[in-house]
């Protein structure tokens, strides 16, 4: 388990041009999920703990870093990550 807490699904979230949160975002949407604090960060992006709005599921949101939503390799890694996160999830 990461930063002490314990593992929870991951959701990977294309990050929009221009979007990526930084710092404390606590309360902050993105998409369906609220964040709750910041988890994580590294070459790829930030992590955030979340959880979704409507049905209160726990996820970890991974957010690309904005020089690297464009490449077709770092986007294909991105969401290489998160399938094998929802099948280590099961």
């Amino acid at each position: 388990a990461a930063c002490g807490t314990s593992f929870i699904p991951s959701v990977a979230l294309r990050h929009q041009r221009g979007a990526l949160i930084v710092g404390d975002q606590a309360g902050q949407r993105l998409g369906p999920y609220i964040i709750e604090r910041r988890i994580g960060a590294g070459g790829m992006g930030v992590v955030y703990r979340a959880h979704h709005a409507t049905t209160r599921t726990a996820a970890a949101l991974k957010v690309m870093a904005p020089g690297l939503v464009e490449d077709p390799d770092y986007q294909e890694r991105f969401l290489r990550e998160a399938r094998l996160a929802r099948l280590a999830a099961r």
